[in-house]
């Protein structure tokens, strides 16, 4: 059996001169492309590797890449938490493992399975679906025709519509589906996959076996959850719906090796920066009355042509806008940011807002009156490239937030 070659970057980092087989490399660059870019060097079998947002670990055969984020761990607990309203979780890095073993996708299903244990202990879900089908007696609405013609046949049943009470529901099956998925991988844990058997048979006992193996993929089953409204019958699965949210996400990345598909992590620090600070900006400044909205599609020509969509877009009770882009990079020399600066111009220019803000990862911060224009773009920086803590970094979430609720009280 080959040996285990393990190889480590941390995200945006460039090796050079690393060996791998041609099969390794071709798989890299046809698959895995998102999370590691791979460029031939001079030499037999060398190659340089770049890292790009993503984080995790996955394998290629016997050889596992790992990449680490810039950021501490418990800066991840706290964005997690918060991009994925999991705010309840008492995070315990030496429970899920995540520490030592970064990439690890059992503490997601860990959490997922305590959920889907309280769902149970307070009442699965039940719905009514219309049912048609021949009775020995009269139930619900009688269909007289079809009824006459069957016991013209010498068959004395009652055809009948009714409504059937039944555990098969669309938040049953949602559940279903991700226990379904993950008991495909494997774990070190023996009473994972016990407890996803028995929870699979629970929730989907009701459910048509057609249906699920015929289940949506990832990025399908994500906007199946995001699209299923939460009311007061439901309420009690939304923190599940949270957890399989993360691991659909978290999986959408992902491959097979041989019958057993593999118990990766893996996270795209971009987008759970976005999402970090699109909900810290909507919980904190909807307490002073401004309205918040994320990713909101417009046009910067006439006839709705040439589609723009600002991450972020603010505005206070009288109409005052601000417009946010955020950007996981570090600002860097001047030229470098200018692309950065034309889109955020053409932002402004659509929806007629005089302010705009550039939200850096790190760099340094300066501000610019547009020349011949009413536009003024800012460009402030969370300075994560100073290696802050997360008490450090919520310390500047909450100062960006202030100087905000500044700038739309001035402007």
């Amino acid at each position: 059996m080959n040996e285990e070659k393990v190889i480590r970057l941390t995200e945006y980092e460039k090796l050079n001169n690393i060996f791998l087989p041609e099969e390794i490399a071709a798989s890299l660059k046809n698959k895995y492309s998102a999370a590691v870019q791979v460029q031939h060097t001079a030499g037999d079998n060398k190659y340089t590797l770049r890292a790009g947002s993503i984080v995790g670990a996955f394998r290629c055969n016997n050889y596992l890449f790992k990449i680490s984020p810039k950021v501490e761990l418990p800066v991840i607990w706290e964005w997690l938490a918060t991009a994925y309203d999991l705010s309840t979780v008492r995070w315990s890095e030496t429970e899920v493992s995540y520490e030592t073993d970064f990439g690890d996708l059992e503490w997601i299903v860990k959490f997922f399975l305590h959920e889907c244990k309280r769902i149970y202990s307070r009442g699965i879900k039940k719905g009514y679906v219309t049912e048609e089908s021949p009775l020995p007696a009269v139930r619900g609405q009688l269909h007289a025709e079809k009824t006459f013609k069957r016991w013209l046949k010498h068959d004395y049943q009652f055809d009948c519509r009714y409504d059937e009470l039944t555990e098969n529901v669309k938040e049953n099956f949602l559940i279903t589906c991700a226990l379904m998925d993950m008991l495909k991988r494997g774990y070190g844990d023996s009473s994972v996959p016990r407890d996803l058997r028995e929870l699979k048979n629970i929730f989907g006992r009701e459910i048509d076996g057609r249906s699920l193996k015929s289940s949506p993929e990832p990025d399908e089953q994500v906007r199946n959850i995001n699209l299923l409204p939460v009311t007061r019958l439901n309420a009690h699965y939304k923190p599940a719906f949270q957890w399989a949210l993360l691991y659909w996400k978290a999986t959408a990345l992902t491959f097979e090796l041989g019958g057993q598909k593999s118990s990766s992590f893996l996270l795209d620090m971009n987008e759970l920066f976005e999402m970090y600070i699109g909900k810290k900006l909507v919980q904190e400044l909807s307490k002073h009355g401004v309205e918040v909205t994320l990713q909101k599609h417009d046009s910067l020509a006439e006839g709705g042509k040439i589609k723009i969509i600002p991450d972020v877009i603010i505005k206070s009770r009288d109409g005052r806008e601000v417009i946010l882009d955020l950007k996981y990079i570090s600002r860097r020399d001047d030229s470098s940011i200018n692309s950065n600066v034309f889109q955020m111009l053409a932002y402004l220019t659509a929806r007629q807002t005089e302010h705009g803000i550039l939200l850096y990862a790190g760099g340094r911060e300066r501000t610019d009156q547009i020349k011949n224009s009413p536009f003024t773009i800012h460009q402030w920086s969370l300075q994560l490239d100073r290696g802050l803590d997360k008490e450090e970094i919520n310390i500047k979430v909450n100062d960006i937030i202030k100087r905000i609720i500044k700038l739309l009280s001035y402007h």
